[in-house]
C-alpha cells in the first residue's frame, strides 16, 4: 500500500496523459518509482494523506516531516506544503475521500470526474490556462488508464 496525497496521483495520471517521460529527479523523491506503479498497474491500494508521502520519501525539501520548498506562481502561497494541503484539502472535499481513508487505485479512477469536473474552484487563483491543460492531461491519463484495466 502507498501513501500518497491525491494531488501526487492525479499529477501522475496528468503526466501519463501528457505522455511525459518521468526520470528521477533532482531533489530525490520517489515521484517517478511509484509513477511507475500507477502506469504498469501495480498499485492497488492507497492511503491518502495530506502531509509529506511515500512520494517524499528522500526529497531534499523535506525537513522534519515537512516540504521547505518554495513556489512562485500564487501571491496567497509561499510555501509548498500550505498549496498543497490547500488543493489536496479542496480535492477530497470534491470527491468525497477522507484523510486516511484507504482507497483502491480503481476507485479513484471512477471518482476521478468529480475532480475533473471542479477543477476550476479547486485550482481557483493559478493561471486558468494552466488549469485546462491540466485538465486535457488528466482526462487522456484517467482515459488511458482506465482502458488499460479494462474499466471503460
Amino acid at each position: 500500500m502507498q501513501e500518497l496525497r491525491i494531488h501526487h496521483f492525479f499529477d501522475m495520471l496528468r503526466d501519463y496523459g501528457a505522455k511525459k517521460e518521468i526520470n528521477p529527479h533532482d531533489y530525490g523523491h520517489s515521484y517517478h518509482l511509484i509513477a511507475e506503479k500507477i502506469y504498469s498497474n501495480k498499485l492497488d491500494k492507497i492511503r491518502l494523506v495530506i502531509s509529506n508521502d511515500d512520494v517524499c520519501k528522500d526529497c531534499s525539501k523535506s525537513e522534519d516531516g515537512h516540504c521547505i520548498d518554495t513556489i512562485s506562481h500564487r501571491t496567497d502561497f509561499s510555501l509548498k506544503e500550505d498549496f498543497n494541503n490547500h488543493i489536496d484539502h479542496r480535492i477530497m472535499e470534491k470527491m468525497k475521500l477522507k484523510e486516511n481513508e484507504i482507497i483502491s487505485y480503481e476507485e479513484l479512477l471512477e471518482k476521478a470526474e468529480f475532480y475533473i469536473n471542479e477543477m476550476d474552484w479547486i485550482y481557483e487563483g493559478n493561471d486558468p490556462d494552466h488549469t485546462e491543460k491540466r485538465r486535457e492531461n488528466v482526462i487522456k491519463g484517467v482515459l488511458k488508464t482506465r482502458s488499460e484495466l479494462n474499466l471503460v
